[in-house]
């Protein structure tokens, strides 16, 4: 970029020149206050930033020729290129932007759809709690676990019950098929069904839709909680899910 420098007023006007665009820079020299010492002076170099648009413009300050040039030279690029929103970009909003495309390097997302996801899961979670709940996410739904049918639980679940039943004479055979009967009904509500992906909501509506005695859906609330906690502890589920635990009976409480 090629500069003139012509007198004016209060200084120096210097006239930079690339191609079409020109760029004003003003040199003023302003004293200095320096208590018990001869008066001294100071350069300052002023960059015209037009880039604001509407007859619009602001000043650059400088104390080096060199940075106020490489300004002008870079403003007039972003005017030429038609780039002129990047040149109202503050040092430090200019800076923010380089780490965000850093941090962004290697997802191939654009940055107004990061915006916007970040904008939507700030209000859902009423804050800025997006990586635990990204976490908790990654936590309940690992890309290494493969779905796992209801019914293949309840089946599991029923052959390590009767095992252990034929092991014990009196009640364990009367308990194993109660278990069946309870687990079996549930697995054909649910039929086809991850039980990863089974909520409490899915098993509350389940037990109010039951037209049986309270004990027996009391029952049925134990059985279920059994096959959650038996898929937890084989990796079927999260440690610790169990829908049927966060489920009532107040509904039907005689």
């Amino acid at each position: 970029m090629k500069f003139t420098a012509s007198e004016n007023g209060s200084g120096k006007l210097h006239t930079g020149i690339l191609g079409n665009v020109t760029v004003k820079i003003y040199e003023h020299t302003r004293p200095v206050a320096r208590p018990g010492e001869r008066p001294a002076t100071r350069t300052v170099f002023q960059v015209v930033d037009n880039t604001l648009g509407k007859g619009r413009r602001r000043l650059r300050g400088f104390s080096e020729w060199a940075e106020a040039a490489a300004e002008a030279e870079r403003l007039a690029n972003l005017i030429a290129t038609g780039q002129t929103a990047a040149a109202t970009l503050t040092n430090a909003d200019a800076a923010s932007f380089g780490r965000m495309k850093e941090l962004l390097r290697g997802i191939d997302v654009p940055f107004e759809m990061v915006a916007a996801h970040f904008a939507k899961a700030f209000k859902i979670l009423g804050g800025d709690r997006i990586v635990e709940a990204a976490t908790d996410y990654a936590r309940r739904h690992p890309e290494n676990r493969q779905p796992v049918p209801i019914e293949q639980v309840a089946n599991e679940l029923i052959e390590l019950k009767t095992k252990r039943a034929s092991d014990k004479p009196g009640k364990g055979k009367y308990h194993t098929g109660d278990l069946r009967w309870r687990l079996n009904s549930f697995a054909e509500a649910f039929k086809n069904n991850d039980v990863a992906r089974v909520t409490a909501a899915d098993v509350q509506k389940w037990l109010d839709g039951m037209k049986a005695a309270p004990r027996s859906v009391k029952n049925f609330r134990a059985a279920v909680s059994s096959l959650f906690k038996f898929a937890a502890a084989r990796g079927y589920v999260a440690k610790g899910e169990n829908p049927a635990a966060d489920t009532t009976l107040d509904k039907i409480r005689m």
